[in-house]
């Protein structure tokens, strides 16, 4: 398990390579983003988004990712569990659209599925030749729901 120095220097890395992406996708210079194919994705996600939280009270949680070779220490549920009891996401709905990689964690946490958004991956097929469906889960949590974890 990594320690806490090496936790803090990889961060670091990702928010690094984070401001690099974002600076490259600005200026219109980021190749590896086929901007059609993410559009749609997000179109997709919004569309069940606002279907079901729309005038909803609740929190929208935007992104939780561990690398994978750190995945199955704890650390996504050690940051779930702060953020449900400090930032008090406990008392009410939240919404996340959860990946395959973090779908299990988000319901061992009382997310419960909404929606999926699959994209057939060979419509999208670059030089990397990827194929198959790639499922995104629309998820919300109801606090009453979840009150045993």
């Amino acid at each position: 398990m990594p320690d806490d120095l090496e936790i803090i220097k990889e961060v670091e890395k990702l928010r690094a390579a984070k401001n690099a992406n974002h600076e490259l996708s600005v200026k219109g210079g980021d190749d590896t983003l086929n901007h059609e194919f993410f559009d749609g994705w997000n179109r997709r996600m919004e569309e069940l988004y606002h279907k079901h939280m729309k005038g909803r009270e609740h929190a929208y949680w935007s992104a939780l990712m561990i690398l994978p070779e750190w995945q199955g220490c704890g650390i996504g549920s050690s940051i779930i569990r702060w953020a449900l009891e400090y930032l008090r996401l406990d008392s009410m709905p939240v919404w996340l659209n959860a990946q395959p990689d973090g779908y299990k964690l988000c319901k061992k946490f009382g997310w419960k599925d909404i929606g999926n958004v699959d994209i057939d991956l060979a419509e999208w097929a670059g030089p990397n030749k990827v194929y198959g469906i790639h499922r995104t889960v629309c998820m919300l949590r109801d606090p009453l729901a979840a009150a045993d974890v």
